[in-house]
């Protein structure tokens, strides 16, 4: 797999000698239950020798939501991760600590959350609080629970459950966001049938005009797919514009679906 701008080749380099993280802004990875057990906690991963396997570093500090996401990501690349410890990210809950540390990675974040609505405000909420992170998606298909565990039923979504393959796929392709970017329009989503059409005067007095049964199940499944949680019809083009997407993305993901080719 080609490895983008973020990636370096393994190596058995030090913590000490990664460039750009010289200052130490996380907590020792070997936390204790207590630690772990807390709903916001800011960890990381030592660095150590490279297996046998060779798991390659990342470059960028990797934001996830939950420790379980972490210890999946760690088993696919080397890398320092801030762990949310809640599905719904309020910042004023998020300790002090937290906060510090998430500033502190600016632009050298990269978001990662689960394909779902509280993902999607998470990452909404980090991309106010941070200083041009950059984004990474998961498709729903990607992160779907194939069997049941202690804590989770078969069909649960969610970063922890990608195999490694797919998690370096989604940091590979991560971007920045471009919040005044216009590529995509209503009446664009209107003719890929993401949106119901607006027509008359009354159309912008219904939901979203985005409210039809095909349309939403063609939308939702394009969510699915891109990894970026159910969206109604005005929450779709936000995110399709903010988070880079291109018209080439959406109608390939379109016409896979059309052709059965995306499950």
């Amino acid at each position: 797999m080609h490895l983008s701008a973020p990636w370096c080749r393994a190596s058995t380099t030090t913590q000490a000698s990664r460039a750009p993280f010289q200052k130490p802004l996380f907590f020792p990875a070997r936390a204790t239950p207590t630690c772990v057990a807390r709903r916001c906690r800011l960890v990381t991963r030592c660095t150590s020798p490279v297996s046998e396997g060779g798991i390659p570093e990342y470059e960028r500090v990797v934001v996830v939501e939950g420790a379980n996401d972490r210890r999946a990501l760690l088993r696919a690349v080397q890398a320092k991760v801030i762990v949310l410890g809640s599905a719904t990210v309020a910042l004023s809950a998020i300790p002090s600590p937290t906060l510090a540390a998430l500033r502190a990675a600016g632009n050298a974040a990269t978001i990662l959350t689960d394909p779902d609505v509280a993902g999607r405000q998470a990452r909404n909420a980090l991309e106010e609080l941070l200083e041009e992170p950059w984004h990474a998606f998961l498709p729903v298909r990607h992160c779907t629970s194939l069997s049941a565990t202690p804590c989770h039923e078969v069909g649960n979504v969610g970063v922890e459950h990608a195999s490694p393959e797919a998690l370096r796929l989604a940091l590979a392709a991560a971007r920045p966001s471009s919040p005044e970017r216009t590529a995509f329009t209503r009446e664009r989503l209107e003719a890929l049938g993401l949106v119901a059409s607006g027509i008359g005067p009354a159309a912008g007095a219904r939901a979203e005009g985005s409210n039809s049964a095909a349309t939403v199940r063609r939308r939702a499944a394009l969510c699915d797919e891109l990894g970026i949680g159910m969206c109604n019809g005005k929450q779709l083009l936000r995110q399709l514009n903010s988070y880079g997407f291109s018209m080439d993305d959406v109608v390939s993901v379109l016409n896979q679906l059309e052709l059965g080719g995306v499950r």
